[in-house]
């Protein structure tokens, strides 16, 4: 975490990317609900190691990510279930678990 800074907007980080990288971020965002473009853990993990592109992921609160943000995501991953209805999990259990799922023992 000591490379994190705080930036003024969504749009600016994808923007600074950019630059950096030469092309867009694929963008990645979070939710307890299933969506149309819904991926597994899995297949944005080949993905992410098998693509060169920059990869953009969001985490909301536990009020999620508005739909504006959800709106020009490419993808969304699965929720976290466990064998309960309950699927609420803390922010950064939440991103815990996702990014061991997605970059973990490769």
């Amino acid at each position: 975490f000591a490379i994190t800074r705080v930036m003024d907007s969504i749009e600016k980080v994808i923007e600074e990317i950019e630059e950096k990288e030469g092309q867009k971020p694929v963008i990645i965002t979070t939710s307890a609900r299933i969506f149309p473009n819904t991926v597994s853990y899995k297949t944005m993990s080949d993905m992410i190691f098998e693509d060169d592109r920059p990869y953009l992921l969001l985490f909301g609160t536990g009020w999620g990510l508005t739909d504006e943000v959800m709106d020009m995501s490419n993808y969304i991953l699965e929720p976290i279930r466990g064998n309960t209805k309950y699927n609420h999990l803390s922010v950064r259990a939440a991103v815990a678990i996702i990014l061991d799922r997605l970059l973990g023992e490769r």
